[in-house]
């Protein structure tokens, strides 16, 4: 990089940084806290240096670190509702650090500068990961995590520059390689792959540098090179306890087998939602919900993206760059799709998120930057060309990058609207009192998603008792009303127990959705008392149902363990099974552990007449209780239904 180039970068990075805060951070004090993320303010916004690192240690492991850079936000930004959208600022300008890194990583590549913004506009706006931009929680993880691979690839494509180049390798470099490759790993374990990957590149290409002739450095004692060997090879061993701890968890997804379709067909989610028609119907969907704003949000970026394109063009139009050949760049584009598939892959075991598009998206979009490079390499000397080819496939990304900004700005409005209808909710249970002398809360009927946005798809406890002023010990979105109370699922820890138990009339605050306009959130409380259950559902045994299991359910018993397959469900749309053990007698305390997809739950019965489990497709149940095996014979069953609208239908009644 020349002198003359240098204060071009520095403006055009700058224009990168402000232009993604701007598109992400307008309207921050309308956004608030979604999913899980009242749990994090609940046990870190006021911790010590003792409590965090508990917290980092118990956390869900490959991505403990997550808690250490969550209380870091909290002590630059605050924690208190009037916090949230300093919260929000933060969590754009990290956007906007992402940003500029992977325009420095394009440069550092050799593509040429005017291609590398267009390209990192359309990185920043790509809209298939929403998440990363307005939910708090993604910020410590997803964004942090993507932020230390990006400076791990941008620093070590330094130390691979010195080696082709034949200069010596300073240790710096490589423990500053081996620190974030650490920091990503363990900040979230969607990185193992794509980390493991770099750093193999990075060790061969260094130890090659020792044994080839052709890549022969100036001579470094063995004391270095053992210093080199260690940070090269150091981080592979936290991979392996990154794999180990996913083998053998406390909690979090596992490593557990999964069948090969189901990984296929992660795949093809992960094509249809990256560059497929999945995106295209989003994209589609979103543009069709836009006012006058956001069309001139998107006109204003893809503006910016033709502008400084001309103006780096010009900058470079006379500098000699490295000479590289376009098939360089073309096996280049490979490499870079294959980082969009491994980045991926530990999602496949489970389930893809759109958080999980963030870091495939840097690969995807590298791509399509490698692929101009290699013609813009190509049609060298051929001006026509150059600029019959070049021009319109910059216009074509700038206007992308720009449409991509305005879908962006269309999220922005579902997810404020998402907190300001809860915000409603919030304030009249704390005016009316709702929650006075309660020990739980119903949340009954109300949509999980409010377009894109999270909405009560995860109402956690700590929301009414951290900013609402509450004092619960429990919280459920799916409850059983009987004459005098309640059993209700109680979930805990999202990857742990999830513990179903009964609660008084008396200690449930209740909840019911009854509608919204988007502008305001109509419901029932507890007070109205004319559309509360007085009497369990009646069970009515179905002959014909239309719900399609490939077998019959094996139900067999093994070491006070009774162990239930159910393969293939097929429910019916809006429908959902659940299975319930019935006579399970005193002192038995049974449970239900659920697995499927590799995440494994465990739910408690604390009263063991009835409950309720949502069993996923594919599932595998153990129901284990402390009676002793002959009690078990002769006083428990497990009773299979189908809940609708309808009512419950029993589909199987299996006993011992």
């Amino acid at each position: 990089m020349t002198t003359r180039k240098t204060p071009t970068l520095i403006v055009s990075i700058i224009i990168l940084t402000l232009s993604v805060i701007a598109v992400f951070g307008w309207g921050a004090d309308k956004l608030g806290f979604y999913s899980d993320d009242a749990g994090f303010f609940f046990e870190l916004a006021h911790a010590g240096v003792k409590q965090t690192f508990d917290s980092m240690l118990s956390y869900v492991p490959g991505r403990n670190l997550h808690m250490i850079w969550q209380r870091a936000f909290f002590l630059l930004a605050g924690a208190e509702v009037s916090d949230l959208w300093k919260l929000h600022l933060l969590q754009s300008a990290l956007d906007g650090m992402i940003v500029a890194t992977f325009f420095l990583i394009l440069l550092r590549l050799g593509v040429a500068a005017w291609i590398g913004f267009v390209s990192a506009l359309m990185f920043a706006f790509y809209p298939n990961h929403g998440e990363t931009h307005y939910w708090l929680s993604a910020a410590p993880m997803n964004l942090m995590s993507t932020l230390f691979v990006l400076l791990h690839m941008y620093l070590g494509l330094g130390v691979l520059r010195k080696v082709l180049d034949r200069q010596r390798i300073s240790n710096f470099d490589l423990a500053g390689c081996c620190l974030l490759s650490i920091a990503a790993l363990f900040t979230y374990d969607q990185t193992v792959v794509v980390v493991s990957a770099l750093q193999g590149v990075l060790s061969l290409f260094v130890f090659s540098s020792w044994c080839l002739p052709s890549l022969r450095c100036p001579q470094t004692s063995h004391f270095e090179k053992f210093a080199s060997s260690f940070l090269l090879l150091f981080p592979f061993a936290w991979v392996g306890l990154d794999i180990y701890l996913k083998l053998h968890p406390l909690s979090g997804p596992t490593l557990s087998p999964v069948g090969i379709p189901h990984i296929i067909a992660r795949f093809w989610e992960s094509v249809r939602i990256g560059a497929g028609p999945a995106l295209i119907e989003h994209i589609r969907a979103l543009l069709a919900q836009t006012d006058g704003k956001e069309p001139l949000v998107g006109a204003v970026i893809a503006i910016l993206g033709v502008a400084a394109s001309i103006v780096l063009f010009l900058k470079w139009a006379n500098v000699s760059d490295r000479p590289a050949s376009c098939w360089r760049y073309l096996l280049g584009s490979l490499a870079a799709l294959a980082w969009a598939l491994c980045a991926y892959f530990p999602a496949y075991l489970w389930a893809i998120s759109p958080r999980h598009n963030f870091l495939p998206t840097a690969g995807l979009v590298s791509c399509i930057a490698f692929l101009l490079e290699a013609f813009r390499r190509l049609l060298s000397g051929q001006v026509t060309l150059r600029v019959a080819f070049l021009i319109p496939a910059t216009l074509g990304v700038a206007i992308l990058a720009g449409a991509f900004a305005t879908v962006a700005r269309v999220e922005h409005h579902h997810w404020a609207a998402a907190y300001q209808l809860r915000t409603q909710l919030y304030q009249q249970v704390r005016e009316q009192g709702l929650l006075s002398g309660k020990k739980t809360i119903l949340v009954e009927g109300f949509p999980i998603h409010f377009g894109t946005a999270p909405f009560f798809a995860v109402e956690s406890r700590h929301i009414y008792n951290y900013f609402v002023g509450g004092k619960l010990i429990h919280n459920s979105l799916a409850g059983q009303a009987t004459p005098t109370g309640y059993f209700m699922d109680t979930d805990y820890d999202r990857w742990g127990a999830i513990v179903s138990r009964y609660f008084p009339r008396a200690d449930v605050a209740h909840l019911k959705f009854v509608g919204t306009d988007g502008r305001t959130l109509n419901f029932k409380t507890s007070a109205d008392a004319d559309w509360i259950v007085d009497a369990p559902p009646s069970f009515t045994p179905v002959a014909n149902t239309n719900v399609a299991p490939s077998n019959t359910p094996t139900f067999s018993i093994h070491d006070d363990t009774i162990n239930l397959t159910l393969e293939v469900i097929e429910p019916p749309s809006g429908a959902r099974l659940g299975a319930i053990p019935y006579g399970c007698a005193t002192p038995a305390v049974p449970t239900l552990t659920t697995e499927a997809f590799g995440i494994r739950k465990t739910t408690i019965f604390e009263i063991p007449s009835s409950a309720e489990l949502n069993l996923p497709q594919g599932s595998t149940v153990s129901f284990a209780t402390k009676a002793p095996l002959p009690l078990l014979l002769d006083t428990c069953s497990l009773k299979i239904f189908q809940f609708s609208s309808g009512g419950p239908k029993l589909l199987f009644d299996l006993k011992k």
